[in-house]
């Protein structure tokens, strides 16, 4: 066995589990206070490991898939450090990491997949598990002496001792020898399952104390239940304009619309809790942000004042989507709804690059108010009083806070759009 690989092994092992429990704490924070913090890989829309970690395919069974990358970095370094302690050749240890790194070779390709094709965007936690993953079956099987072609004939012998019973003879590098012999597996499977299913456990048992308690979690049947509700409530006329702002395929079937203001401390919530889980989506859906400002100096329709500036913060919305930075604008406005003063409109202008005597011309003109008031005239139709108000292809949506349950609504609406071809 060779001991520089198994050094190897256990530094990538040990980074690889540094990147998982980063990503499972990213995936934890999330689900608790959605995206209003971003993580340090959340570089831009298209670099990005918070849309990785927010997506339904971060989970496994309600498990965070990057836990499961702890626990097995975990069993690598305690099989790895074994064999690098021990005198004799810890072939069965480093057997089982070997097949098990093959295994995780396979599933980072398929969340490379998930992550390149399907949600469209690069994690850079995601990229450092994949190399740690690659590291870690290139030095296990150079440890082992294992080309290619032995590889193949190394594992199933290995899976024949450990499950058929059968034994078999091995030398120092791990080659078989011969059959029928007295095998270095012998007696010595078992110990090692012993110390997987220890560490599976104990993982178990750490990740469902860390994880938020799902307060609205529904069953399967609930969730057919809810669907069928959805679909029987009244159909209301929510128009939207193709220039307003919009996320995702613009000739979609099916479009989510909200409507939301900026000064809304709900809106808020919504605004960091919605969007951003919906990547997954990106093709299928288009999703349509409606202002309905609860301010009178814009909306005349409202009774009482309830929050003065949220006129400006719409405005500033549609200027700063006239020059392209729409939802950085968004997200700038809803993490800073507190202090909408001039101080804040005269540094955000500057932070996202935009043009501000043509930011400050776009506020007065007669063309945004215009636009404004369009928006809050399709409010009106859909007959909305409050925000956020979020409807799916016409039918207004009450449990959207669930995401789960948006995500099986939002299916179910793409699946009998499609049948409608």
């Amino acid at each position: 066995m060779r001991r520089w690989a198994l050094v190897i092994v256990i530094i990538s092992a040990i980074v690889g589990g540094v990147f998982a429990s980063i990503s499972t704490s990213q995936h934890i924070r999330l689900q608790m206070h959605g995206f209003e913090q971003e993580s340090f890989c959340a570089i831009s829309e298209s670099v990005n490991c918070d849309i990785v970690n927010g997506s339904s395919y971060s989970e496994m069974f309600g498990i965070p898939v990057a836990w499961f990358g702890v626990i097995f970095y975990a069993i690598v370094v305690i099989f790895a450090l074994l064999s690098f302690l021990s005198k004799k050749p810890q072939v069965t240890a480093m057997g089982f990491v070997y097949i098990m790194s093959m295994g995780s070779l396979i599933y980072s390709a398929y969340l490379a997949y998930i992550a390149f094709i399907v949600l469209e965007v690069v994690c850079i936690a995601c990229i450092s598990m994949y190399i740690a993953n690659i590291f870690i079956f290139i030095f296990t099987s150079t440890g082992m002496g294992l080309s290619l072609r032995r590889a193949m004939c190394f594992i199933g012998c290995f899976i024949q001792t450990i499950f058929f019973k059968k034994s078999y003879q091995f030398d120092k590098m791990g080659l078989v020898m011969q059959k029928d012999q007295t095998g270095i597996f012998e007696n010595k499977a078992m110990p090692h399952i012993a110390v997987m299913a220890g560490c599976v456990i104990v993982g178990m048992v750490i990740i469902l104390n860390i994880l938020p308690q799902q307060t609205h979690a529904y069953s399967s049947d609930d969730m057919e239940s809810l669907l069928v509700y959805h679909y029987k409530k009244s159909l209301y006329q929510v128009d939207v304009d193709k220039s307003w702002a919009m996320w995702g395929n613009p000739d979609a079937k099916v479009t989510l619309v909200e409507y939301s203001e900026y000064k809304c401390p709900y809106c808020k919530y919504a605004a960091f809790k919605l969007k951003p889980f919906l990547q997954e989506f990106k093709n299928d859906i288009r999703f349509v942000f409606i202002n309905f400002p609860l301010d009178k100096t814009c909306n005349p329709d409202l009774k009482q004042q309830i929050h003065a500036g949220a006129c400006k913060a719409a405005k500033s919305g549609i200027c700063a989507q006239a020059q392209g930075k729409f939802w950085q604008m968004h997200d700038a406005l809803f993490r800073n709804q507190r202090r909408l003063n001039n101080s804040f409109y005269k540094s955000t202008i500057k932070k996202l690059g935009l043009d501000a005597d043509v930011f400050n011309e776009c506020l007065m003109s007669d063309q945004t108010k215009v636009r404004l008031d369009s928006e809050l005239a399709s409010a009106k139709k859909a007959m909305v009083h409050g925000t956020p108000s979020i409807f799916l292809n016409g039918r207004k949506i009450g449990r959207w806070q669930n995401i789960d349950y948006m995500r099986e609504l939002i299916r179910e609406e793409i699946k009998r759009q499609k049948l409608k071809k």
